[in-house]
């Protein structure tokens, strides 16, 4: 009876195994690629809160940006002094605005809307963390080169909307999906920097590339 059993056993590992052999290949061949990675099923999203809606994106893997369209459904003008965007690996960093502008920069003559006369500098020294607080006031990025009631900053009118392209200092990323939080700061625009808020939001998205 046992024999009988062990033939069985064998017969069935026979004719059944090779199958068994090759949906293992498939699904280790699968998760290798990524494909079975839940990034890739979900869908792409960009979401904040309530009030100010991130209508498209796009994270340009070419010239390691990122560009968010956003429409300003709070109730009142606001002005964005600074946008934040990183993502939990450490491998994207974006982090652009305009604020205190102190000793750092200041050069005599120095227009903040414009960057006239203000000296040569990079984004990279804005990105560098060691620097915040002091690095701020000028911003090459042309969105924080506006003003409105004399305060610097990308000004969205109620209703309004526009869009911004965040150069990143770090991108590592080049392919695949994404999942990255955003910080942004902001204050009213019949208001003043001292009553700024800070908004969370979340972008998950694919890494776009124009190269084949």
């Amino acid at each position: 009876m046992t024999k009988k059993r062990g033939q069985a056993a064998l017969e069935f590992l026979m004719t059944y195994g090779w199958a068994i052999l090759v949906v293992l290949v498939v699904i280790g061949t699968l998760a290798y690629f990524g494909v079975l990675n839940p990034s890739f099923l979900l869908p792409e999203k960009c979401t904040l809160q309530m009030g100010l809606y991130c209508n498209d994106h796009r994270i340009d893997a070419d010239s390691s940006d990122i560009s968010l369209k956003l429409n300003n459904g709070m109730g009142k003008g606001i002005i964005i002094s600074r946008i934040k965007i990183t993502d939990s690996n450490n491998l994207i960093y974006c982090d652009q605005g305009v604020g205190s502008f102190d000793g750092i920069i200041s050069t005599s003559g120095c227009d903040t809307n414009s960057c006239a006369s203000c000296g040569n500098y990079s984004m990279d020294s804005w990105a560098n963390e060691s620097l915040a607080g002091s690095y701020f006031g000028c911003n090459p990025n042309p969105n924080f080169r506006t003003s409105f009631n004399d305060f610097a900053g990308w000004h969205l009118e109620n209703g309004g909307d526009g869009t911004i392209t965040l150069p990143c200092s770090r991108m590592s990323q080049e392919q695949g999906k994404v999942k990255v939080g955003i910080s942004l700061v902001y204050h009213f625009d019949d208001s003043s920097p001292k009553f700024s808020h800070t908004m969370e939001g979340e972008l998950l998205a694919k890494m776009e590339s124009l190269q084949i």
